[in-house]
């Protein structure tokens, strides 16, 4: 957790000067994602080998659709799988 004095010296190193509401705003606002960052740690780790890793090549090249001409509804965005499902 960031504390106000924290703030403050991070403020100086930035060359930026924060009033006393200022520092508090953003001290809460940085530990809120310091906190939500966190639980990405939980997250179940994938163990990083190539083999489920897709390469350019392997996606198709992104097309512009026109509304109404959908022939494959579901194929217009290819995204790699990132994490497992657990």
């Amino acid at each position: 957790m960031l504390s106000n004095q924290e703030i403050k010296e991070l403020g100086r190193v930035a060359r930026v000067s924060f009033d006393q509401s200022e520092t508090e705003i953003l001290c809460r606002d940085l530990n809120a994602l310091l906190e939500m960052s966190a639980v990405l740690e939980l997250l179940p780790q994938v163990d990083g080998s190539s083999e489920r890793v897709a390469t350019l090549a392997e996606l198709r090249e992104d097309v512009v659709v026109v509304a109404g001409a959908r022939m494959d509804t579901g194929k217009d965005f290819s995204v790699p799988p990132v994490m497992e499902k657990t």
